[in-house]
């Protein structure tokens, strides 16, 4: 089937998480916070999502790698800046060890600047009823609810609800009990990501 949503993010990197760490969002803002200190420089990526994966394209239009909907354990974003978002996911056949990859969206500040970066990609930049890109989101949000709904749980609307983190947690219990894990599209792609 075709993507439910495609949108151009800054790649900053993963992290491996302890076998302690509950993988839920304070791991993520964890990570997130690390690799923000780190001032990793970020590649762009196409974030496409579907029905049962996400996948990370470059601009070459190679798959660098591939996140069955079943392997992704939480997503979240960073409170403080919700351009940083992180996507957790299971690695069954590595002890159900965790890694934590973190991604920024990249807001446009220009109609020219959006074609360039669309053409890039090989994509067609669309827009909501609200006149926004879908491919160059202003936060992680709208990435977030599709996430969320391949894992058939609902995005709290934090703007009016106070009681957001322990909302979350509450969705991330019904996530967390799969056996996941990345599935690479092939065994280079690991330390492609990580040399990129």
């Amino acid at each position: 089937g075709g993507a439910l949503l495609q949108a151009v993010v800054g790649y900053l990197g993963t992290i491996e998480l302890s076998l302690d760490s509950t993988a839920g969002l304070q791991d993520i803002r964890n990570c997130i916070r690390r690799l923000r200190v780190e001032k990793k420089v970020h590649t762009l990526v196409l974030f496409v999502v579907y029905t049962d994966k996400i996948v990370l394209i470059n601009h070459h239009a190679t798959n660098l790698a591939e996140f069955q909907a079943e392997k992704i354990s939480f997503c979240g974003v960073c409170e403080d800046d919700k351009r940083f978002f992180g996507v957790v996911t299971k690695q069954a056949d590595l002890g159900d060890s965790c890694s934590c990859h973190v991604f920024m969206v990249e807001p446009t500040s220009s109609q020219h600047e959006r074609f360039q970066r669309a053409r890039v990609f090989n994509i067609q930049p669309t827009y909501n009823a609200r006149g926004e890109c879908l491919e160059f989101p202003v936060d992680a949000d709208p990435i977030l609810s599709v996430i969320f709904s391949i894992k058939g749980v609902s995005q709290n609307d934090d703007s009016n609800n106070q009681n957001n983190e322990n909302q979350e947690a509450a969705s991330i219990s019904s996530l967390s009990n799969s056996d996941s894990g990345i599935v690479y599209r092939d065994d280079n792609t690991a330390a492609n990501l990580n040399n990129l």
